[in-house]
């Protein structure tokens, strides 16, 4: 099975978990095994700066994906285009999110 990272702005999206929740089960429900940055940190302490949630997901959760899927917003934030440029030097492919009119994302 293939393991997808879901990438896309956190830290200024208040709604940030359904965004990623529902790509999370989109993305299961297409076959992917889905490693969901969004989830996966929650239980953190949350006084965690974003440097240490960010060492968190590009050392620990990152490696372990075949491919990034990059969330509509993943422009809109450093952490997102730093997974992208991490993933594309350590040989993760590089998927994006379809854009589409009626999206929530």
């Amino acid at each position: 099975m293939k393991r997808v990272y879901i990438s896309g702005a956190i830290t200024h999206d208040p709604g940030y978990l359904k965004k990623f929740n529902k790509a999370d089960r989109e993305l299961t429900s297409m076959g992917y095994g889905v490693i969901n940055p969004a989830k996966v940190c929650r239980p953190l302490p949350t006084d965690l700066r974003h440097e240490e949630y960010m060492q968190v997901c590009l050392s620990g959760l990152l490696p372990l994906a075949d491919t990034i899927y990059m969330l509509n917003d993943w422009e809109e934030s450093e952490g997102a285009r730093e997974e992208k440029e991490i993933a594309e030097a350590i040989g993760i492919k590089v998927i994006y999110q379809e854009k589409k009119e009626d999206t929530e994302f």
